[in-house]
C-alpha cells in the first residue's frame, strides 16, 4: 500500500495521506483502514492484531519524521468483527468505498448487515453508503421537485425516499471527520425538503457550511440553501 512501510509495529505515511485533527498531537490517515484493494485480493487490516504502534509522518527522507501517532489496537466487538469479515469481501468493500463507476450493486447485501451492526462504525459507514445510493437511485428515476410536488399532493411517499431517508438518518451520525457523512448530509438536506421539513433542512445544510466550509459538500451546501430560501420565499407569496 502507497505510503505503508512492512517493518514490524511501525507504519510511515506520506503527508497527502494524512492531516490534523481537531485537537494538538491529534492526526487523521483513512489510508490505515485497509490495504490496497485494487487488485481485488483478500484484505486485511493494516493493524491485524491488537497492540500498540507507531505511525510517522514521512518527510522524504527515510528513517526521519516529524510527528508520529501512537496507535493501540483493542479488540473489536462481536458486531464490529462481522463487519469486518462481511467487507473481507472485496465487491463489498469497493461497494462500501464508492470509487469504482463499474461496482456491483451490493445493496440488498448492506441492508442485512446494517441491520445486525448498526451501532458501529462500519456500520454507519455502510448505512451512509446505502443512504447514498439509494438517493442515487432516485434521483435517476425521478427528480426531486417532483417527489416534493407529489408529496405535497397526496402525502405519499417514494419507497426509495424512505430508505435513504433511512439509511442517511444513521449515517450522518459517523464523526464528523468521516467524509461520507459530508455526502450523506447534503442527500438528506434533500430528502428532508422533499418532505417539506424545512427546519431539518436548513439544519444539514448549516452543519455542513459550518463543519465544512471548504470542501465540495460544503460549498454545495451553501448554493443549496440560496436555492431554498428562495423557493421558500416565492411559496410564500404565492400562498
Amino acid at each position: 500500500m502507497e505510503g505503508v512501510s512492512a517493518e514490524p509495529r511501525v507504519y510511515t505515511v506520506r503527508p497527502k495521506n494524512i492531516r490534523e485533527g481537531s485537537g494538538p498531537g491529534e492526526y487523521i490517515c483513512n489510508v490505515l483502514l485497509w490495504q490496497d484493494w485494487w487488485d481485488r485480493t483478500p484484505w486485511q487490516p493494516i493493524f491485524g492484531r491488537v497492540g500498540q504502534f507507531k505511525v510517522s509522518n514521512h518527510v522524504g527522507t527515510p528513517g526521519q519524521s516529524t510527528a508520529s501517532i501512537h496507535v493501540e489496537v483493542q479488540p473489536v466487538s462481536p458486531e464490529t468483527q462481522k463487519a469486518l469479515v462481511f467487507l473481507s469481501d472485496p465487491n463489498n468493500l469497493v461497494f462500501l468505498l464508492a470509487e469504482d463507476p463499474d461496482k456491483p450493486n451490493r445493496a440488498s447485501q448492506f441492508e442485512n448487515m446494517v441491520a445486525q451492526c448498526q451501532k458501529t462504525i462500519l456500520g454507519r459507514m455502510m448505512a451512509a453508503r446505502l443512504g447514498i445510493e439509494y438517493f442515487r437511485q432516485m434521483e435517476e428515476e425521478t427528480s426531486s421537485v417532483r417527489l416534493r410536488a407529489e408529496h405535497k399532493r397526496t402525502g405519499q411517499r417514494h419507497p426509495l425516499w424512505v430508505k435513504a431517508r433511512t439509511y442517511l438518518t444513521n449515517g450522518v451520525t459517523l464523526p464528523d471527520e468521516f467524509v461520507v457523512r459530508e455526502e450523506a448530509l447534503l442527500d438528506l438536506a434533500t430528502v428532508e425538503w422533499i418532505e417539506d421539513d424545512y427546519e431539518k433542512t436548513t439544519a444539514a445544510l448549516n452543519e455542513l457550511i459550518q463543519k465544512y466550509p471548504n470542501t465540495r459538500w460544503g460549498k454545495g451546501a451553501a448554493k443549496g440553501k440560496a436555492n431554498v430560501e428562495e423557493i421558500r420565499r416565492k411559496e410564500k407569496l404565492s400562498n
